[in-house]
């Protein structure tokens, strides 16, 4: 899906800010930046695949390096996690249609 994309924040910051690949899926994620002290948003490039990962399984676990050759493990439980896919790209899909103004009507 065009402009979604699988988030997660952690208390950790990776050694590489632009793009590392993760173990699970062979997907590259990237730091978005501190969100808040301490709290870094990370964000997976590929939706679609991390969608399908994340359909087809009762847990995830997601391995990102750290520095010095150290790697943080992730893991998540996904019971309920279609149900919120779903609702999220049902919500997500009904604000876009609602907003059908382009750009040259929106104050900036």
């Amino acid at each position: 899906m065009d402009g979604a994309a699988f988030v997660t924040a952690l208390g950790t910051l990776t050694n590489d800010t632009v793009a590392a690949p993760t173990q699970a899926s062979n997907t590259d994620v990237y730091c978005g930046g501190e969100i808040k002290k301490g709290h870094f948003r990370y964000v997976f490039t590929d939706f679609e695949k991390m969608d399908e990962i994340v359909r087809g399984g009762t847990g995830l676990g997601i391995v990102l390096p750290l520095a010095a050759g150290e790697f943080k493990a992730v893991r998540f439980e996904l019971t309920g996690a279609t149900t919120a896919i779903d609702t999220m790209l049902k919500s997500a899909a009904s604000i876009a249609a609602k907003d059908k103004r382009g750009t040259r009507d929106v104050r900036l």
